[in-house]
């Protein structure tokens, strides 16, 4: 399985009161980033086999409320399950 890096912006991480919760019909969901689509990214992890790995999106990409970083939950041909961080991701296809 991939490994992607800490997200960090360098900023501290806020007091709960002061987070806001992401809105159910705002930015979670792409509109190309349907089920089924192949994900081309980057895999970082010095143990890769290649730079650059493809799976298949298996729901919505997920916002990290903390720091607006968006994950996409991908399933691979080996059936490993993983999320990559959408910065990584170098191509979407539909399915």
């Amino acid at each position: 399985m991939a490994t992607t890096p800490s997200a960090s912006r360098g900023e501290p991480p806020r007091p709960p009161e002061e987070r806001k919760p992401v809105p159910e019909s705002g930015s979670t969901v792409t509109e190309h980033l349907e089920n089924g689509a192949v994900v081309t990214y980057f895999d970082p992890s010095p143990s890769a086999e290649a730079p650059f790995r493809r799976a298949v999106a298996i729901g919505p990409e997920i916002v990290d409320p903390c720091t607006n970083l968006r994950w996409i939950p991908l399933i691979g041909n080996d059936w490993s399950l993983d999320m990559v961080m959408w910065p990584l991701v170098v191509d979407i296809a539909p399915s």
